[in-house]
This record gives C-alpha cells, structure tokens and sequence, in this order.
C-alpha cells in the first residue's frame, strides 16, 4: 500500500531535486497530503494530492498518516479564512494559513492518534464570491512556487482561490489554461481567467482572476490589480504592458 503523508507545519517547500538548495516548485500548506514516490535519506518524492504536482521534500516536515485519514482529509471542501489561526499540536502552536484546509472546526480534534486544539475558536466567515476571496490576498508578496499569503505566484494564487469554491485546479498557468470553459475577451466576467503568453514562445506563462472587463488581480512582484485590455496587462504605475493576452476560461458554472 501506497505510503501517506500529512504537512504538519504551517508551509513547506516541494523542490526540484533533493537538497535544500534546489528550486522550489511548490508548496504543501497545513495539513494537504502527499503520496511516497521514492525516497533519498532525508528526502522523499511525493505526489501532491492537491494537484498532483511532484517535487522533494524533507521527511521531517511531514507526518506519515493511515489510508483512513488520508481517504478522510480528501473529503475537506473549507479553507481557513483569516490570515491566520493559532493551533496547538503535539509539536507546539503553530499558525495555520489563509487557504489551508479546515480539517475540523471544533475547538479539539484528533488526527489518527495525534491531538489538536484551537488556540481561539474558529469563526469561519466562508467568502460569497471569486473576486472577494481574490481581493483578501491583495498584496501578497509574490514568491516562485508561493501558495500561501506570505508568497504566492500566479498560478498559485489562482489555485488557491478557486479551490475554496470547489474548482481543482492544476498548479501551473499552462496547465490551467486547459481546463474550464473558453470565453470570448469580449463576454468576459469579473470571476473570469484571464491567461498570458510569452510573445516570442507563445506560451502561456501567467494567470489572473478578472475584477469586470478592464480589471485584474493577479500575482506579479505582489498580488495587485491592472488594467485589462485585448493587449494583456496595463500596470498601472508604470502605464505600460506587463503581460501579453492570450485568452480567458470560465471555471464557475453559474457565472
């Protein structure tokens, strides 16, 4: 049977090969779980369960899990809200992150055999819309492999965000680009995706949640908003193209 695995700190880094000094590709926030591929003294290649993505980890940042509770913890359709909440675990208190799943909402818990406690009750104010999740990471610096609030990238922000109203999206802007619904730039909808290209390779290469027809969030250098053309991206400050358009998809079903 397949070896199950828990992130038990508040982020860890999922890297290209395995030593610390390698790139990082992505990241398990609290209590997402992976699958063993293989394994290299303190490092182990794991499957995200998230998305899928592969990359190396250092063992002692997760908790081996049963297939019960890694069955169990897949079911989790809430994210935590505020920036942070304070948990006490066999480890000491940790703070879990915006968009980390919300295993369970009572004040105690256990996970197979380990306790855990919320510092403070929990006081999940779920979001109503796409684009007022989106806004809450506004200004979240942006990180290469980031999906956490205190750094994301675009794809990363995109994901996190989408997922909290029951959308699973892969981890990179290309891999998104081939899901959902294709949409005309000129039906878009503030909720929308808006992809980019690359103009010299054409391909996509960033990702962004349309605030209406003229506007969007996304990641780049932090979590901010643009003007929106059939050009791509205006930054505002600089008043100049920051990104080329290359087409917009539709996630939500009743947008």
């Amino acid at each position: 049977m397949a070896q199950r695995f828990m992130c038990r700190l508040s982020v860890l880094p999922m890297r290209e090969s395995p030593e610390d000094a390698a790139e990082m590709v992505s990241q398990l926030l609290f209590g997402e779980t992976a699958t063993l591929i293989d394994q290299q003294q303190q490092w182990i290649h794991i499957q995200s369960s998230t998305d899928q993505y592969e990359g190396w980890i250092d063992h002692k940042q997760v908790v081996s899990i049963s297939e019960s509770t890694f069955q169990q913890l897949q079911q989790v359709d809430a994210f935590i809200q505020e920036l942070i909440e304070p948990l006490q675990t066999p480890w000491g208190v940790i703070p879990i992150l915006k968009g980390s799943p919300l295993i369970n909402i009572g004040q105690q818990f256990n996970i197979d055999k380990m306790s855990f406690r919320w510092v403070e009750p929990i006081t999940n104010n779920e979001v109503q819309t796409v684009v007022e999740l989106a806004k809450r990471y506004l200004n979240s610096p942006y990180l290469w492999g980031g999906r956490s609030p205190f750094g994301i990238d675009c794809s990363g922000f995109t994901q996190l965000v989408y997922r909290q109203f029951g959308i699973p999206l892969k981890r990179d802007a290309s891999q998104q680009f081939q899901q959902g619904l294709t949409v005309d730039l000129n039906a878009i909808q503030a909720g929308d995706a808006v992809f980019f290209s690359n103009p010299k390779t054409g391909n996509v290469n960033h990702v962004g949640i349309a605030l209406g027809k003229d506007e969007i969030i996304h990641a780049h250098g932090h979590v901010r908003i643009d003007d929106l053309t059939n050009q791509g991206i205006i930054n505002r400050e600089r008043q100049e193209r920051s990104h080329q358009y290359c087409g917009v998809r539709r996630f939500l079903n009743d947008q």
